[in-house]
Order: structure tokens, then sequence, then C-alpha cells
């Protein structure tokens, strides 16, 4: 349970908070939602203790393990991923840091008295660590990493030298398996593709914590929450159900607002009507009376109307033909000798609403990057008509890092705008006065974002080509987004991960995976199934490895540590190369070809079994040849 009572909250001379209070119940699912800036993190600092309140109390349940994922995670100096996954569960963390340094102090030991030792004390740790579920949980770590794409290169790197979207992928990994009683995610969404995104989903269906989570994903607040937190107006309003019965209960409020504001401004004028005319009359102690009733009366607002979303419009694109691009045997990528993606057969059509569609790292900015021309192609022909200009719309938008003013990067693509025009485009995209002097380097990302967009809109292109153009956007920004595409009427291609955007824009889907680009005739349906086919064939085939599982193998030590180095370099290069084949075999589990069909599915899992069968008898006469001593291999 977590509690905000009557909390005022301010930073600096800037109130975020003027009696905001809510409840989240044991157990439910939350979702927190209002436009950028809001305070909504603030609201996760304020439970986690690293802000106080100025007034009121915010309470959490005692005796709850609390995890938090930040937008932009900080992990300690030195920091590995796989290592700092597994430290959110102490105890296991503390007993495989002991096994460790006692196969340390194995390989530098030349007494044997001593070595029997420690290879006894190194035994009854192992005991323990299984007694723990070390192991079990070593694989659950595994599986893991391979939903969120955490390659076992990634896994032991250094975090310092991980890119911004895998390090939040790792301290998502570390979110899940520490099993913690409450959970708050602020945006944790980001630098998912959609595989991941879905799996996710799951986990936070199925688990049993407490989740307090922000997003601006509108199919993760339909699929996962029970409730709807909105911060609007220094407050948080509370509102049962997911975003749809929100969005329905506030249109519901806001008509009832409006009614009973022009119910109560109808009455006014008809008593000042009434006590224009009688005020000094027969009537006039009547008309005094009203009056004094008018006085006593609370005066209902308009309910305010919404001014978060920026005003977009494409109007300035100029026709284009009815050829927009071709691309014929073409291959992408940066090395002529390793294309990212080959033989793309494309042609697009004006007017078409292209979702192309991947995982993580399968080449769609590569493609993308391409068809704007940011890239050569490497290998065949890419032809744009003779009417296509494109615009191209950055995944991270890293041109806005100027030392300029926002508002003369802006005046700059309009010479001839008077500052007024400039001023007022300015703030339809919701740049304020305060902010248009500022240095483009200095905004904030959903800022720079829209800064992005608004030179796209400037720029009149009538191909636009958009990877991940929500990323930095709230629902308000995204809602009038995809507003301006659906009246645009010229041709798109976007990559998303934002489910919500794609059903509403998209007419056509391509997917790129195992360095092709193929048609999806299905839709994005059809994509989906097929995600949900491969993770139930993945969670099948290690449901079933792990029955098959050899008794022997359960005494191997622990994945991901050191093994003792005595003089049997032979079996553990040997071992290593198995459990490398090993891997390749799980990975092909998640594979079309293979989970669509039942026979070459029973002959990986066979294959796999019997894979583990070997590396258990090597784990076997390895730990024999400890108990007996013997020193030849």
């Amino acid at each position: 349970m977590i509690l905000f009572d009557n909390v005022h909250f301010s930073i600096g001379d800037h109130p975020l908070f003027e009696g905001a209070s809510f409840l989240v119940p044991e157990g439910a699912r939350v979702g927190l939602i209002g436009p950028n800036g809001c305070g909504k993190t603030t609201i996760f600092n304020l439970i986690l203790g690293n802000y106080a309140p100025d007034q009121g109390k915010v309470q959490v349940a005692r005796g709850r393990r609390l995890s938090y994922l930040p937008q932009e995670p900080q992990f300690p100096e030195g920091s590995r991923g796989r290592a700092h996954v597994l430290e959110s569960h102490p105890t296991l963390w503390s007993l495989l840091e002991a096994i460790q340094k006692v196969e340390r102090q194995m390989e530098s030991e030349s007494d044997p008295h001593r070595l029997d030792r420690l290879v006894e004390r190194h035994r009854q740790l192992l005991k323990q660590y299984d007694e723990e579920g070390g192991r079990d949980r070593e694989r659950r770590v595994d599986l893991i990493f391979r939903h969120l794409g955490i390659a076992p290169a990634m896994s032991d790197r250094d975090l310092a030298t991980l890119s911004g979207g895998e390090k939040k992928r790792v301290a998502l990994a570390k979110i899940i398996f520490a099993d913690a009683g409450i959970l708050l995610l602020d945006e944790p969404l980001n630098y998912l593709d959609i595989e991941m995104v879905e799996w996710l989903e799951e986990f936070l269906l199925e688990s049993p914590a407490t989740l307090l989570f922000s997003s601006h994903d509108r199919y993760l607040l339909n699929r996962a929450a029970q409730y709807i937190l909105e911060v609007r107006e220094r407050r948080v309003f509370t509102y049962r159900g997911n975003y749809d019965a929100y969005v329905r209960q506030r249109s519901e409020e806001i008509a009832l607002q409006q009614k009973l504001y022009e119910e109560q401004q109808e009455e006014i004028a008809r008593e000042l009507e009434f006590i224009r005319r009688n005020f000094y009359g027969q009537n006039a102690s009547r008309a005094k009376s009203r009056v004094r009733k008018l006085e006593r009366m609370e005066i209902l607002e308009a309910p305010r109307q919404e001014d978060h979303a920026p005003q977009f419009s494409f109007s300035l694109a100029a026709r284009g033909g009815d050829e927009v691009i071709s691309m014929e045997e073409a291959a992408c990528g940066f090395r002529a000798n390793q294309p990212v993606i080959q033989d793309v057969w494309l042609n697009l059509q004006r007017r078409e609403r292209v979702a192309i569609l991947g995982t993580n790292g399968s080449g769609k900015t590569t493609l993308l990057r391409t068809m704007a021309g940011e890239l050569p192609q490497l290998a065949g022909g890419v032809r744009r008509g003779a009417r296509t200009k494109v615009g191209y719309y950055r995944q991270e938008p890293t041109e806005e890092s100027s030392d300029r003013p926002v508002f003369e990067e802006i005046h700059d693509l309009v010479p001839k705008w008077t500052h007024l025009q400039v001023g007022n485009l300015l703030a339809a995209f919701l740049f304020r006065e305060s902010r248009i002097r500022l240095p483009v380097k200095s905004l904030s990302g959903g800022e720079k974002a829209r800064l992005a967009l608004l030179r796209l809109v400037l720029s009149g292109a009538n191909l636009l080509v958009l990877d991940e153009p929500t990323t930095h956007l709230d629902i308000p920004s995204r809602e009038a987004l995809e507003h301006s595409l659906e009246d645009f009427t010229e041709t798109v291609v976007f990559v998303t991960h934002d489910r919500y955007f794609i059903e509403r824009l998209a007419d056509r889907f391509l997917v790129v995976e195992n360095g092709r680009l193929r048609e999806l005739t299905g839709g994005f349906e059809q994509y989906r199934q097929d995600l949900r086919r491969r993770r139930e064939a993945e969670k099948q085939a290690s449901e079933e490895s792990r029955r098959e599982k050899p008794k022997a193998a359960a005494r191997r030590p622990p994945a991901g540590s050191p093994l003792p180095r005595i003089r049997e370099e032979k079996w553990l290069q040997k071992i290593e190369a198995l459990e490398a084949v090993l891997q390749k075999k799980h990975q092909d589990t998640a594979r079309a070809e293979v989970y669509l069909n039942p026979e070459a599915m029973r002959r990986l899992k066979k294959e796999i079994a019997d894979l583990e069968a070997q590396i258990a008898e090597c784990y076997r006469v390895w730990e024999k040849n400890l108990e007996v001593g013997e020193s030849g291999w």
C-alpha cells in the first residue's frame, strides 16, 4: 500500500503539488499519467524518501521490499550486468561471492592439505547455494536477459560501456529478478522493441507485486492498469479502470462540469436581471435578498481547456508523385562485405502508411536511413520519385544540440516570417516564452522531440520517414501527432514500439528479420500472434528440458562464476564448447521455422536433452577427479 495524504511540495519557488492525495491499494496495478514536467518522477522520489513533502505525509506499507526503475538508470562504478542483477538477492549474492573467493584461493594454493580444506569448503558453499535456489535463479537471470535482448557478451561488460537503452534493460532485468513486493516503474517501455514489451506486459500481469508505473503507452495502460492516477492542476485524481475507462470518466466529468457551469451562469443571469428590474421598485427587498444570495454563492469555474497538446499540421507538403520510392535487390549497411539487410525489394506508393516491424538490432533504422538517403545502399538500386521530398525523423534527435536559442533556430527556417508568426508557431508546439530564448541543447528530451517534429513540419516533405517518433512524447502529443498524420495526404514510413500508434495509422506492414525484409500479409495481429507462439514455444522447451535434465547436472557450479583451475583446462574447454552449442540450440527454439514445425521442434528438444546429458557427464567427471585428488586430466 502507498498513501499520499494532502501532500504539498515545491521545487524552489515552483509549487508542484498542493494538497495531492491518492491511495495505491495492496496488490493493485496503477498507471500514472500526465504531461511531461507535471511531477510524475517527483512522486516516485517522494515515495522513495529522496524528497520530503513540505506538508502532508507519504506512507509505504512496512516490511515490503521496494524496487524502483528510473527513466535514466545510474550504476556504481565498475558494475557488471549479470552481477548487478544478482545483487538484488543479497543472500545468494553473498554466497556466490564466497564461492568465487574460494575458487580464486584454490587456483593459487599449492599445499595439498590446504587445498583439500578449500575443496570441502567449496563443496559446502555449493550445497548451500543449491538449497537457496541459486541455480534456478541463475537460469531465471538467463531467461530474463534473453527476453530483454541482453546478449551474454553484454551481460558481463562494465555497465559504463553500455548505451542508454542497454543500461535501461539491465536495470529492468534487476527489477524483474528482485521479486520485490512493491514495483515503481518510470517509463518502463523506453528502449524496448515490441517483442520485449509484450513479454514485460505478461510479467506485470502475472506479478503479485503492488505496481505503480508511469507510462505514455496507452496499450500498456489499457492492459495492465486497474486504476489510473492523473496528475493535473498540482493535484492527483484517481480513476477506476484502465486508460479507456479513464478517458470515458474524464469526458463525463468535463461534460458534467460544463453543464453545471452553464446552468449556474443561466441562474446568475436570471437573478441579475431580476435585481436590475426590481432594485428600486416594489420588490426592492426581494432584489436585495437575491443580491445577498449571489454574494454567498460559490461560483463554479468553466472546465479548463486541456492545452498540453501541440498543434501539428503537415499542410506545407507539396503533392508527391504516385511512385514514391522503389528498392531493387538493395543491400543496406555500413560495410560492403557485411550488409545488415540484403536483397530488399520494395515499392512505395503515394498515401501509403507503412509500419516496419522487427526486434531491436534487426536493422530497421539502417533501412530507414537508406530510404531517406542518409546511407548509400551497398548494392542494388534505390530510386526516389521525381517529386519525392524526404523528411527524416531520427530516433534520438541528435541535431537538436545547438548552442543557439530555439527562436533563432526556427526563424532561420522561415526567414520571411515575422517575430510574432514564429512565436505563435512555437507556442503551438508548446514552447512558452520562457523556453524559446534557451539554447537548444538545454531542452528536455520531450522538447527536443517536438522541435525535431517542428522542423519536419516546416520542411514540406511528402515522404515522412519516422524512427520512433513517439519515444519522448507524452500522451497528448502522441495523439496530436496521430491526428496530423491521419490528415496527411502523402506517404509515411515509420518504426515504433507504440502499438496504439501502429494500429491507428498503419495500412501496410513490413518485417525485418534474419537480414531480410518481408511483407506481412496478416497485418499487425499476425505479427503479435507469431510473437506469442514464439514465447510459448520457448517456455515449453525450457520446462521440458528442465524436467528431462539428469540429476547429475544439478551438481554443476554456478553459471557465470569462474571454475577452479586445477589442471583440468582440457575438460573445461570441452564444457564451454558444449554450453555454447546448447545456448545456440535454445535460441533456435525462438525461430518461426522451428516453433511452427512440430517435427523440427521435437528434433531440437532431443538435441538439447543430449547436449545437457553430455555436459552433466563432463561435470560428473570433473567432480570425481576433485574428490579423489587426481591431477592428471
